[in-house]
């Protein structure tokens, strides 16, 4: 066998050296469109997740101010831990958050996106010494 035999049969048996440029376009798009649902997909998660912790923490400034008012036995308006609603993106937490006696109020925002979705925006939630919500009507009575 000669040297020009033994390359022509190899070349035969692997007569392709490479990928077309189709194939390689359809690898790209396929690439593509994958990378672009797993971006959606991550994005719509990050959303979810981002509203229940939203959720999860007014729930737990809610429970926070309830047990307050209960271990400081809140009789009036101005004993009772609540939360009030101040628009569509923050509201005001108010209870003893150093254990002084004394209550504090913080302004919380929601992150951006996340809404309080009510209309009308609900009334000042504040808690009587059994834990019990009172509207506000019911506590500007006391006062």
């Amino acid at each position: 066998m000669s040297v020009e035999s033994k390359n022509t049969s190899v070349l035969k048996a692997g007569h392709q050296a490479g990928f077309t440029l189709l194939q390689l376009l359809i690898v790209v798009l396929i690439i593509g469109v994958m990378s672009a649902i797993a971006v959606f997909g991550i994005t719509e998660a990050r959303q979810r997740i981002r509203l229940t912790n939203s959720a999860r923490l007014l729930a737990s400034y809610l429970e926070k101010a309830r047990v307050d008012s209960i271990r400081r036995h809140a009789s009036t308006a101005d004993q009772m831990a609540g939360v009030t609603v101040l628009d569509q993106s923050s509201y005001r937490v108010i209870y003893d958050m150093d254990g002084n006696g004394t209550l504090e109020t913080r302004d919380i925002a929601l992150p951006s996106g996340i809404v309080i979705a009510n209309e009308p925006l609900p009334v000042p939630t504040r808690f009587d010494w059994r834990g019990r919500s009172v509207t506000a009507r019911q506590y500007s009575a006391e006062v």
